[in-house]
């Protein structure tokens, strides 16, 4: 049973809404984040473990793996967008990937990610120390991933830049995931039916974005 459809849950959510005022909302989701991530020891985003070795200590990210995954990319070209510690190419590469490249702003993270690669022995990793915004590539990849990055580009216009570079390198699939709101109140929508066609990514309430791009990877 989903616990958010229970009349309880709904009932709660009322009082919720009617009773607290909003600001002391917003203070009390960013407490209960702050103390979340304390107490999971998730200062590190992902946790990176190969053969028995713990190169970083943090979240488990298995599941959402085997989610993105759920056979082995054997034989296919993996392009991650913002990649932090190199997860998910990492395992890619683990189950058969042919060829990954990992794309991270972040120099600590990039220095991680060598050190790893180096340990493995791994060759068919590729690390690119850049901003998603400012990354560019002629190349093509079978499968491409930009996870929980786009809440940090700050406004529509970086987002649509980084949306159509990576649409214009992929040649299967693009998966995005994108960070909920720490403010639950705000209104969330989807849409059930796209047109035809086009591609269409809603991003907030007010804000559709429609992928013009004319890949050439397909």
């Amino acid at each position: 049973m989903n616990v958010r459809s229970s009349k309880g849950y709904r009932f709660a959510s009322y009082l919720w809404h009617r009773l607290v005022p909003r600001s002391l909302r917003q203070q009390f989701w960013a407490a209960y984040y702050q103390i979340r991530g304390e107490y999971y020891g998730q200062s590190e985003y992902q946790k990176i473990r190969f053969r028995g070795v713990t190169y970083v200590d943090g979240r488990d990210r298995y599941r959402s793996y085997r989610q993105l995954f759920p056979s082995a990319p054997v034989g296919k070209t993996l392009l991650d967008a913002g990649a932090c510690y190199g997860y998910y190419p990492l395992m890619a590469i683990h189950e058969g990937a042919r060829f990954c490249r990992a794309v991270e702003r972040n120099a600590d993270s990039v220095a991680k990610m060598r050190e790893v690669s180096k340990a493995l022995a791994i060759s068919t990793l590729d690390i690119v120390q850049a901003d998603i915004v400012d990354y560019s590539t002629s190349d093509c990849f079978d499968i491409v991933l930009c996870l929980n990055v786009l809440h940090h580009l700050e406004t529509i216009h970086r987002v649509q830049l980084v949306l159509e570079t990576l649409y214009e390198a992929t040649r299967e699939k693009m998966v995005l995931i994108v960070a909920s709101p720490r403010d639950l109140t705000q209104p969330y929508v989807y849409d059930d039916v796209l047109t035809e066609g086009k591609r269409l990514i809603r991003l907030s309430q007010c804000t559709l974005f429609r992928s013009t791009a004319s890949s050439t990877c397909r």
